[in-house]
């Protein structure tokens, strides 16, 4: 999906390429039955239920009276995570470049560290917090394949249920110029992204940034 597609055709002398082809999901996503209130005794398991077309993921989430809190964060601070988790927190969206160590270091250049990051992350996860990533993505850099071998290890460890891919918008040169040398070959955007979703087919990968279709 998102893709184009097309056929070369030839004889052993010419050949000549058809005309591209997408493919396209009739259903869009649109929840079909709202769920409903309960009403019981105490000590009852209350059960509640929702329908929904073109859905891929579903995360039920409590208002335990302050309403619905959701954070944009680094999440470098562990113990500030916690506090607010405890509190009752709903979702968390952690901007990240890289699962490496030493590339995290090198682009954020802070007090903390990956792991202080992976941390929160882990804490959230446990406390059954939905978690997505804001995936900072700079062609030439994310999808090398150290940095593709490093992501595949970081949701084993830390399943989130969601990335989102956000172009990075900075001075290539200058970029280059900080983050650590290359250590294998690019595999591609688009291998990158077919790479996670099979090794995670339950990880939702989705981006603010949409192609147009000409």
């Amino acid at each position: 999906v998102g893709y184009q597609y097309r056929c070369i055709v030839s004889n052993g002398t010419d050949s000549i390429e058809s005309e591209a082809a997408s493919i396209k999901l009739d259903e869009k996503l649109a929840i079909t039955v709202q769920p409903e209130d309960y009403t019981g005794e105490i000590g009852d398991t209350a059960l509640f239920t929702i329908t929904a077309a073109g859905a891929t993921s579903y995360q039920w989430q409590q208002n335990t009276g302050s309403g619905w809190v959701n954070i944009n964060t680094n999440a470098g601070y562990t113990e500030g995570i916690r506090k607010i988790v405890d509190a009752g927190l709903d979702t968390m969206r952690v901007s990240i470049i890289s699962a490496i160590p030493e590339s995290y270091a090198a682009y954020y250049r802070s007090s903390y560290q990956l792991a202080d990051v992976k941390a929160s992350i882990s804490y959230a996860l446990d406390k059954g917090i939905y978690v997505s990533l804001n995936m900072l993505y700079f062609p030439g850099f994310n999808d090398r394949a150290e940095e593709l071998a490093a992501w595949k290890e970081f949701f084993r460890e830390l399943p989130v249920q969601m990335i989102q891919v956000r172009n990075l918008n900075i001075d290539p040169d200058a970029f280059l110029a900080i983050m650590p040398e290359q250590q294998s070959e690019c595999v591609g955007t688009r291998a990158f992204l077919q790479e996670l979703h099979q090794a995670y087919p339950q990880l939702v990968i989705g981006s603010f940034s949409h192609y147009v279709e000409k």
